[in-house]
């Protein structure tokens, strides 16, 4: 078991890079259109955007809005590029997990649940998510953490009570953003 998740890494990494790099070329430079310019404007100004209300991600966007480069729209919609990126990049993780379960870790299978996952996260909904600021990216991001997590639960039953945990608080977080996550938890 160590071994596989040893070699995760660079895979974990490829993913994430290959899917923030391709969403990073198409990026919104500035306001888009539908909710992003009032997740935008909210997140400036640390106020709430329409209900249901999204706190959660309105408190990273408004830290997003603090980095030194480009414009205030851009800086939020890096934002929604970046948790993209690593929803992909958990998303991976879960799927070599259970890839895991029915077949001896590889090369090959690795590449097949990268090629997966890159098309998925690279789907037109997903993307049209993470070239603008927008709440979703962050859905998908504990989203997979959370599944990931549940996975690694059977593999460690000593660790059983921290997973759970920390299940417990990403789905607890994760409701600070979106309603959506109320039929997951």
């Amino acid at each position: 078991m160590p071994e596989r998740r040893a070699r995760a890494g660079p895979w974990v990494a490829g993913v994430f890079l290959a899917t923030f790099g391709l969403t990073l070329w198409q990026l919104a430079p500035g306001i888009f259109w539908l909710d992003s310019s009032e997740f935008v404007a909210c997140a400036r100004g640390a106020s709430i955007p329409h209900p249901p209300g999204t706190p959660g991600y309105v408190v990273l966007a408004h830290l997003a809005t603090l980095l030194p480069l480009g414009s205030v729209a851009f800086r939020v919609n890096l934002l929604s590029a970046l948790l993209g990126a690593g929803a992909a990049a958990a998303l991976f993780a879960a799927g070599r997990l259970l890839l895991a379960r029915v077949h001896r870790p590889g090369r090959l299978g690795d590449g097949a649940v990268a090629l997966l996952v890159l098309a998925l996260s690279l789907s037109r909904a997903a993307w049209f998510q993470g070239i603008r600021a927008e709440v979703y990216t962050l859905n998908y991001l504990v989203t997979a953490l959370a599944v990931a997590l549940a996975l690694r639960w059977d593999e460690n039953p000593a660790a059983r009570g921290g997973h759970v945990l920390l299940v417990a608080l990403l789905l607890g977080f994760g409701l600070t953003n979106h309603h959506y996550l109320v039929l997951l938890t």
